[in-house]
């Protein structure tokens, strides 16, 4: 009987030591994302970010906040428009946020403030960058001379006529 509640012990042991491990392990990624971030290198930044959320087995604010910039510095705003839509999840509790150690997945209100700021950009980016790609699927016979569209500066539509 000793020799099995050893045996359970340790199991217990070297599964809560493996879980500790990849919850720093994914902290790690989140903090390279972060710095690869800070120094442009978008395209690795949202590898490791990316990689810290599998690592962690899910997100949390502050990496969600992380991703989201990344993707919308990287111009791609329809990925950012996704990773938005998962932050609102984890807001209205619609989704369990996976925390780091040592409490780092809370948002600053700076951070907060920003975030909302850029939500805007991000929809208005994301529905150009839809509306470009459904044009570009359209065989070039049918394309119409007159394309409309959204400005990403202000909500006044514009309009261009193509050189065909």
């Amino acid at each position: 009987m000793t020799k099995f509640l050893l045996i359970i012990l340790n199991i217990f042991l070297a599964t809560l030591c493996y879980s500790q491990s990849s919850n720093f392990r994914a902290q790690g990624y989140y903090y390279k994302a972060k710095e690869l971030f800070e120094s442009d290198e978008f395209e690795d930044a949202i590898y490791y970010a990316e990689k810290s959320k599998t690592t962690l087995g899910g997100t949390n604010y502050r990496l969600q906040y992380l991703h989201i910039r990344i993707l919308f510095a990287a111009d791609d705003p329809i990925r950012a428009e996704e990773e938005l839509t998962t932050y609102f999840d984890l807001v209205d509790e619609k989704m369990e946020p996976k925390g780091f150690e040592k409490n780092v997945e809370r948002l600053t209100a700076d951070e907060t403030k920003a975030l909302t700021k850029m939500m805007v950009d991000i929809e208005e980016e994301a529905q150009l960058a839809r509306s470009r790609l459904a044009y570009q699927k359209v065989p070039s016979i049918l394309q119409p001379k007159t394309c409309y569209g959204y400005s990403n500066t202000n909500s006044t539509p514009f309009r261009f006529r193509s050189s065909q």
